[in-house]
């Protein structure tokens, strides 16, 4: 589930030409995910890093889905309960196996 109607995050809405990952290469990288070999250098570019989620987003597409807010999430016996408001459409609530929680803590 993302907020917004663009994937990406903090990568797609705050970084600039000049921001740069703020950790080695092995911390982030999603070129496993990806099946490519090589890797990302270290502290790579905000560029970089969103053509990687963009071509992550490309290979899970029916998994994400945009314009949805999370309200609240509720664990229930071996699940979690997500609670959401879905843009144009309204209150939405799905049942989970997992939940990540994606934020930035710096901006």
């Amino acid at each position: 589930l993302e907020r917004r109607l663009i994937v990406g995050g903090i990568w797609s809405m705050y970084a600039n030409s000049h921001s740069q990952v703020n950790s080695s290469e092995g911390g982030y990288s999603l070129k496993d995910v990806l099946g490519e070999s090589g890797a990302n250098r270290d502290h790579s570019t905000a560029r970089e890093m969103i053509r990687d989620i963009s071509k992550l987003a490309e290979e899970v597409d029916s998994s994400i889905y945009c314009g949805v807010g999370v309200v609240r999430v509720l664990k229930q016996g071996g699940q979690y309960i997500i609670a959401s408001h879905v843009e144009g459409r309204g209150a939405s609530v799905t049942a989970s196996r997992g939940v990540l929680l994606a934020i930035n803590d710096r901006v």
